[in-house]
């Protein structure tokens, strides 16, 4: 097997050299802090000194020149001050050497290196790293980024998805260092087959995450990521038990870009997907959340805290939980990956100003990773390096400004904050672009840009990986686009908040009307908002430009403008305009998923006689549209709503067969939805009881009962109960097939091969202090 050895930092290197060369040569080695080594890496002292010298050299990213000037020029002469001399002198390097280079440094060093067996390059320590899997387990990163592990998590992986791609793995991996949340979140996530990581924004939840899904992804498990809704995942897990797959949802509770009040993923689709993974076999979840956010959803969502599922796996992942030796690795870990220079050294070791690093109280792997890559220093208006590295952690939130004044231009602006303005989130490239170039039109019309050849294209390769990433649609191969941090659009939306001009500018340059119905929504906690003053500014130009906006996707645009008007500008808009939209949504052709922008257009329109009037006229179209529009118990409870507002009679209106008809089906839609959620983990053990005692019929009735008694109480919850009798009620229950299902998945995973206990590491002793100054001790 091929093992990748850069991802070992030089301490790591040393110490998998002492593990293998202790078996292999069948003795103990005592090894030495750096700088007080004398020359000696790692040596074997038994009737006198020095019998065994070894001197381990991490040269993965150098050349065979490098590392033969080290031994000739400074090695040798220290071997030669040691008394007693060395009896046997081994060097062992993680650079590759043909025998040729092997021959030359068994030429040079002699009569220290007797023979060329003395010599391991990379080559001889991977064939001795696989004649030891112990060790192998032990230096996990090293199994992880192997040739054939690899190719198993890019196989198993998502195409084109740029979070798993083999430079991403060995990089992540490279920086990765064993802590105790780690050992705690493979233990929860084997326990109850999911797992909340939850924590402050850049204290490691996604690499934790990424290093569980990529161990999953090795033993064979797919994975399936889930971008946006549970729904899209939920019909990807197979039914068959001995099928592998891990199910990852990153941030799935949102934040200022992945809003917690997200209809699309309410608190019920959460509970109900969490509980079905919990009950079948052979299915991982993953899901990471900002700790206040999940906070916020314990206090506000009742499911959530009735169930309390947040502490039945809660893995709360707190900056407190990094000690400080941990905090040490991570930082000397970034420092190696990122090829330290003498400058960056010098600054960690005057005064120990490593401690102070790892000490400080806004420490987080996100800022040590800025501080420690050279052109963020290199980029920045402040000279000194030490100034530069404790400015950053005494002004965290100042490293995403920095970037965006200093670091880009206009045209790199421009694309940035289209991006947000469309939500942040896997954007596909034509609906970026052509917002962008609208805003770009803009800023040519009024503020006198020149138009630069190709400026999207080259603003976006110029923000690649440093503040937005890329995804591939496997099926049609286009690019989406995300911000690659949620902290990126977290900086934007509170820097567009403070910014009146820049308000002004994203205003007049939208495309979409969903640029608008993300964040100037005022029904937004964390949305922009706009002044008395800015509402009259803005609706001039809103009004100008409104006919020529793109409605959201499988919407109309009048439902949208209507919405805007009598949300952003209620004080400012004319009866006229809101009638002539109400108009035209009874004239285009019927659209979906539209169910909150026209419940709010007719909730608003109670005040102004004329829209009502017409409303009423027109009373079974629009209360139509709003049922085909429904979702859940909530919008229909709003369509009763409604009703009592304009005092009219549901009776009457269920009464006409084709409007009962349109109810139908909207239950019908909604319900279908339930029943993929509908939990029986209460009933398994009655249903499995009935099944094993030779009467799957009766075990087939339990089921269609539960099934019948949650729709029963779903008619309760749409406030149609008194109509329950006249409705349909045809339910298409596949009973065989869910008990098949729930035999077939009543176990547990319980198989030799454990998926997780290959991930633990050992620690490097209980004296931090003295750790971390070996760390750093050169």
């Amino acid at each position: 097997m091929n093992y990748n050895l850069s991802v070992l930092n030089d301490k790591e290197f040393e110490e998998l050299c002492k593990d293998l060369l202790e078996i292999e040569l069948g003795v103990r080695l005592q090894n030495f802090k750096k700088g007080k080594d004398k020359g000696i890496d790692l040596r074997f002292s038994a009737i006198k000194n020095n019998e065994i010298v070894i001197q381990a050299k991490h040269y993965t990213n150098s050349k065979f020149s490098d590392l033969k000037h080290k031994l000739i020029h400074v090695e040798k002469p220290n071997m030669a001050k040691l008394d007693p001399k060395p009896e046997r002198y081994i060097i062992a390097t993680s650079l590759g050497l043909n025998p040729s280079e092997t021959d030359t440094l068994l030429k040079e060093l002699s009569p220290l290196v007797k023979n060329s067996n003395d010599i391991y390059g990379a080559d001889q320590i991977a064939s001795l790293l696989s004649q030891n899997k112990s060790i192998e387990e032990k230096f996990y990163k090293l199994w992880i980024t192997s040739t054939s592990v690899l190719q198993r998590i890019l196989h198993n992986g998502i195409k084109g998805r740029s979070e798993f791609y083999q430079e991403k793995i060995i990089q992540k991996v490279g920086l990765y260092v064993h802590t105790s949340n780690f050992e705690e979140a493979v233990d929860k996530l084997k326990e109850n087959n999911f797992l909340i990581i939850s924590g402050d924004p850049g204290v490691g939840k996604t690499t934790i995450a990424y290093l569980l899904i990529c161990n999953l992804l090795a033993k064979g498990f797919e994975l399936i990521h889930v971008d946006d809704t549970l729904k899209d995942a939920g019909e990807l897990i197979s039914p068959d038990p001995e099928k592998k797959q891990i199910i990852f949802f990153d941030d799935f509770l949102g934040s200022n870009i992945y809003e917690l009040t997200n209809p699309k993923n309410t608190e019920s689709v959460v509970v109900n997907f969490i509980e079905r993974i919990k009950a079948l076999k052979n299915k991982y979840l993953i899901l990471t959340t900002r700790t206040t956010i999940l906070n916020q959803a314990n206090y506000a969502y009742d499911k959530f805290r009735r169930q309390k599922l947040s502490s039945i796996s809660k893995y709360e992942l707190k900056i407190d939980d990094y000690n400080l030796l941990n905090k040490a690795q991570i930082l000397y870990n970034h420092l190696f990956q990122s090829n330290i220079t003498e400058e960056l050294y010098s600054v960690m070791m005057k005064d120990k100003s490593y401690l102070k690093i790892i000490e400080h109280k806004n420490y987080a792997p996100r800022l040590i990773e800025f501080i420690t890559q050279s052109h963020n220093f290199k980029n920045s208006s402040i000279k000194n390096l030490h100034d530069f590295i404790f400015h950053n952690l005494d002004n965290p939130e100042e490293i995403w400004k920095d970037a965006y004044e200093k670091q880009l231009n206009d045209v790199d602006r421009f694309v940035l904050t289209t991006l947000l303005s469309l939500g942040g989130y896997n954007i596909d490239m034509p609906t970026l672009e052509t917002a962008f170039d609208q805003r770009y039109k803009f800023e040519i019309d009024h503020h006198g840009f020149k138009l630069e050849h190709d400026a999207f294209n080259g603003a976006i390769k110029k923000l690649m990986d440093g503040l937005i990433k890329s995804t591939i649609d496997s099926d049609t191969g286009i690019n989406s686009f995300s911000f690659i941090n949620p902290s990126v659009g977290d900086f934007l939306l509170n820097y567009i908040k403070a910014n009146h001009k820049e308000k002004w500018r994203i205003f007049c340059g939208i495309k979409y009307t969903k640029q608008l119905t993300t964040f100037f929504n005022p029904k937004k906690k964390d949305g922009i908002i706009l002044t008395i003053q800015e509402k009259h500014k803005y609706y001039s130009e809103f009004v100008k430009n409104a006919t020529q906006l793109i409605p959201k996707p499988h919407e109309k645009l009048c439902n949208d403008l209507g919405y805007i008007y009598v949300t952003y500008f209620k004080d400012q808009v004319t009866e006229n305009i809101v009638l002539e939209c109400l108009r035209e949504i009874l004239l285009e052709d019927s659209a979906h998923n539209q169910f909150l922008e026209l419940s709010t257009l007719i909730e608003y329109c109670i005040i102004l006689p004329n829209c009502k009037g017409f409303i009423l006229k027109s009373w079974h179209s629009y209360i139509n549209l709003l049922y085909s529009g429904v979702r859940d118990t909530d919008d229909f409870k709003k369509v009763l709503l409604i009703f009592k507002l304009y005092d009219q009679i549901l009776e009457d209106y269920i009464r006409v067969e084709e409007n009962k008809a349109v109810v139908e089906e909207s239950i019908s839609f909604c319900f279908e939805e339930i029943k993929k959620e509908i939990d029986f983990s209460s009933k398994t053990q009655e249903i499995l009881e009935h099944y094993h005692d030779g009467f799957p019929g009766s075990a087939e009735t339990i089921i269609s009962d539960r099934f019948w008694d949650d729709y029963i109480s779903f008619i309760d919850e749409c406030g149609l109960s008194d109509f329950y009798d006249s409705f349909s009620n045809d339910l298409d229950i596949d009973e065989a097939g869910i008990l098949q299902e729930i035999v077939s998945n009543h176990d547990y995973y319980d198989d030799d091969d454990d998926h997780f206990h290959s991930l633990r590491e050992t620690g490097r002793g209980d004296d931090f202090q003295a750790a971390i100054e070996d760390l750093f001790d050169r």
